[in-house]
């Protein structure tokens, strides 16, 4: 066998292995086969692996775009010049105060006006009393004498449960720059029982109030309360 024809074999065979190996490399892509594709790594990459390729560029072109947009905001804020601007508080407004209670009028009381009396009257404290067959005490935190034009007026007491006692008043001056408040007879209220009748001697207390000894005549009972005019009826 001459050489020449040694070297045509090798050479055909040598285009017959690059031919082989160009069929498995398109058998690869094509079908998918697990084996080519392990045997021949890279030669045909899948189309996930594209799909990522071209994700991860498309990433790092938006990366390039933001931090280009990241520099020339720092710039563009270096130029800038911020003056501080404090708000101002609101102005403050007054507060809005109740009205002053109604001041009993001394100079008409010291002239002996009956007039003074007009309007009404309300104790300034608590009032008790208790029911002398029960002993059971009861509280009111609400009594008031109302007069209109003349020294006749009627008293109501009110307990914050509820009761409610009234009857009749008078108002008279005394001669002595007193004034006395008279219950006409004892007060009836609203559960069936009654409150002794009173009689108020007041005298002014100098700072707008009156100072009160009340005397209940049928039980001798006496105690010290104070009144003030009253917003109700004014």
């Amino acid at each position: 066998m001459s050489r020449g024809f040694l070297v045509l074999v090798l050479a055909l065979a040598l285009l017959g292995g690059v031919a082989v190996a160009g069929w498995l490399a398109l058998q690869a892509c094509g079908l998918r086969s697990t084996v080519l594709t392990g045997w021949l790594p890279g030669a045909c990459p899948s189309a996930e692996t594209l799909a990522a390729r071209a994700r991860l560029e498309a990433l790092r072109q938006r990366q390039d775009d933001l931090l280009r947009q990241i520099r020339a905001s720092e710039r563009e804020l270096t130029r800038v010049r911020c003056e501080a601007v404090h708000d101002q508080p609101p102005a403050l407004r007054e507060a809005e105060l109740p009205p002053p209670p109604p001041q009993i009028d001394e100079e008409a009381w010291r002239a002996g006006d009956i007039g003074v009396l007009e309007g009404c009257w309300a104790l300034d404290s608590d009032y008790r009393v208790v029911n002398r067959q029960t002993g059971q005490e009861t509280a009111f935190t609400a009594w008031s004498m109302c007069f209109a034009a003349g020294p006749q007026g009627q008293a109501t007491m009110r307990s914050p449960g509820g009761l409610t006692c009234s009857g009749s008043v008078s108002g008279t001056f005394d001669g002595a720059g007193r004034i006395i408040f008279d219950e006409a007879a004892a007060l009836g209220c609203s559960d069936g029982s009654q409150i002794f009748r009173r009689v108020l001697t007041c005298s002014l207390a100098g700072d707008g109030t009156a100072l009160c000894n009340s005397n209940q005549p049928e039980v001798g009972g006496n105690d010290t309360v104070r009144l003030r005019r009253s917003a109700e009826g004014n």
